[in-house]
C-alpha cells in the first residue's frame, strides 16, 4: 500500500512538473514558432537606391547575417522588436497604423530606442506577395507571411540601410486588426521619402482629348530592390465657352480638376493604390489671351481645395494684367503687371478697357498660395467675361489659355513646374 502511494505521488509530481514546463513554453514571447530572420548591412546607396538590389545579386557592399531578433504583439497588437543586429541592440515599438489597400498589409509607426538608427518602414505581409530584399529565402523557405523593418545607420558618411526581414511569422487576428485600421498605401512607400526618382514623365492624355476638355499625367518612378513602383497624379482641364456676340458678351470658363491618383507596382501588389500618390499640385496658375478684338471685364474664381493654413478664409487668387491694342493678335504673355484680389465667388470688375486706346487682353489668375489641389475631385475654377469692343464680325481665332502648374512631391518634398495649354477657337459673330 505504502508502495502504490509513492508510485502515485510520483505520478503526481512528473504531472504537475510537465504542466508548469508546458506553461513555460506558451509564455515565451513569439514563441519559437516557426519563423526565419535574415538582415542585410547595405553600404553607400545611391541618391536614386539603383543599387538597393536583392539577394540575387552578389553585391560586394552588403554584409548578410542570420541574427535571432525576439518579436512579442501584445494585447494591443504593439510589436515590441528587439534584438542584436550587426552587434548593436535594438528595440523598437510598433503600433499598427494602416492598411494597404488590398488588405493584405499593415503598416506601422515606430519608436526606437537609439537616435542613431531611423525607421524607415516597418510592415506586415499576410500573404507575401510583395516586394522584399531576401528573395531567394523567401522562396526557399517558401513563407506565407513576412514582417519587414528597414532602418537607416545615421552615424555613417554614406547612405547605408539595415535591412530585416521575418519570413513566416505570423501576426495574431490579422483579419480583425486590419479591419479597424485606415487605408494609407503611402505609409508603405518608403522609398518615396527616401530616395530620388529614376524617372519623370508628363504629358497629354491624346485618346482622351478634345477642344473643351484635356487630360494630363504626370508620374515619378522609383526602385525599390530591383522592383519599380510609379505614383501618378491625373489633371482634366476642361473649358466651358461660346462664340461673342458683336457688342455682346460671353463667359470663359476654365477648370482644373484632379481626376486619379495612383500607386502602381507589378512587382509588389501590396503597395499598389487606385486612389492615392505622394504627388499633389501644390501652386496653379492660369494664363489666358484674348482673340483680336475682345478683352476681359470680369473675372470670378471657384473651387474645392485643401487649405495648407488657417491664415485665409475663402478660396482666393491674385490677377495679374497686360494691356493691348484691341484689334491685333497677341501671343500668351509669361509676365503681368498690376496684382489685384479676388475672393471665393467674388466677381473682380476693375479690368481697364479703352482708356489710351487700350484693352485688358491678357490676364492671369493666380491660386492663393494657402491652398492646394491634393485629393481626386479637388478643383480650381477661373470664370471670365470677355465683351467684343470692335462691333464687327471676325472669323474663328484661339483664345490663348495655359495652366502653370506646381507639382508637388510630398515624399521627398520636391517641385516640379509643368506647363499645359488649352487653346479654344472663338469667333465673334451676328
Amino acid at each position: 500500500m505504502r508502495r502504490k502511494w509513492i508510485l502515485n505521488l510520483v505520478l503526481i509530481i512528473f504531472m504537475v512538473m510537465n504542466a508548469v514546463m508546458v506553461g513555460l513554453a506558451e509564455e515565451t514571447p513569439a514563441q519559437r514558432d516557426v519563423y526565419s530572420v535574415k538582415a542585410a548591412y547595405i553600404k553607400d546607396v545611391s541618391p536614386t537606391g539603383e543599387n538597393l538590389r536583392d539577394d540575387r545579386v552578389n553585391d560586394q557592399n552588403v554584409r548578410i547575417c542570420d541574427d535571432t531578433i525576439h518579436l512579442v504583439e501584445n494585447n494591443e497588437n504593439v510589436l515590441i522588436i528587439t534584438g542584436n543586429i550587426f552587434g548593436k541592440d535594438i528595440e523598437i515599438l510598433a503600433t499598427p497604423s494602416a492598411k494597404s489597400e488590398n488588405g493584405k498589409a499593415i503598416y506601422y509607426n515606430t519608436h526606437i530606442n537609439d537616435e542613431n538608427y531611423k525607421v524607415v518602414n516597418v510592415e506586415y505581409v499576410d500573404d507575401a506577395r510583395t516586394n522584399m530584399y531576401f528573395k531567394n529565402h523567401k522562396k526557399k523557405v517558401r513563407a506565407s507571411s513576412i514582417l519587414k523593418i528597414y532602418l537607416r545607420d545615421l552615424t555613417s558618411a554614406t547612405r547605408d540601410y539595415i535591412v530585416i526581414e521575418c519570413f513566416g511569422f505570423q501576426l495574431k487576428n490579422f483579419k480583425n486588426v486590419c479591419k479597424n485600421l485606415p487605408q494609407d498605401n503611402l505609409m508603405g512607400a518608403w522609398v518615396v521619402r527616401e530616395f530620388s526618382p529614376v524617372e519623370t514623365n508628363q504629358g497629354e492624355i491624346a485618346m482622351f482629348a478634345s477642344p473643351n476638355n484635356s487630360h494630363y499625367s504626370y508620374s515619378t518612378t522609383y526602385t525599390e530592390f530591383s522592383v519599380q513602383q510609379t505614383h501618378t497624379i491625373f489633371l482634366r482641364s476642361s473649358c466651358t465657352y461660346t462664340d461673342i456676340r458683336i457688342g455682346q458678351m460671353a463667359e470663359m470658363i476654365y477648370k482644373m480638376t484632379i481626376t486619379g491618383k495612383t500607386i502602381s507596382a507589378p512587382g509588389c501588389p501590396s503597395i499598389e493604390s487606385s486612389t492615392q500618390s505622394y504627388l499633389h499640385v501644390d501652386g496653379l496658375a492660369l494664363r489666358q489671351t484674348t482673340v483680336p478684338n475682345a478683352a476681359f471685364v470680369s473675372s470670378t474664381i471657384d473651387g474645392v481645395v485643401y487649405k495648407k493654413s488657417y491664415i485665409a478664409a475663402n478660396l482666393s487668387a491674385s490677377i495679374g494684367v497686360n494691356l493691348g491694342a484691341l484689334g491685333v493678335s497677341l501671343s500668351l504673355p509669361s509676365v503681368f503687371n498690376n496684382n489685384f484680389n479676388i475672393d471665393l465667388n467674388n466677381n473682380y470688375r476693375s479690368y481697364d478697357n479703352g482708356i489710351g486706346g487700350k484693352y485688358t487682353r491678357s490676364i492671369k489668375t493666380t491660386m492663393d498660395s494657402h491652398y492646394r489641389l491634393s485629393q481626386i475631385g479637388h478643383n480650381f475654377e477661373v470664370r471670365s467675361t470677355i465683351a467684343d469692343f470692335g462691333n464687327t464680325y471676325k472669323s474663328s481665332s484661339s483664345h490663348q489659355a495655359t495652366w502653370d502648374i506646381t507639382i508637388l512631391n510630398a515624399g521627398d518634398i520636391s517641385y516640379k513646374y509643368v506647363d499645359y495649354p488649352h487653346y479654344v477657337s472663338v469667333a465673334i459673330q451676328n
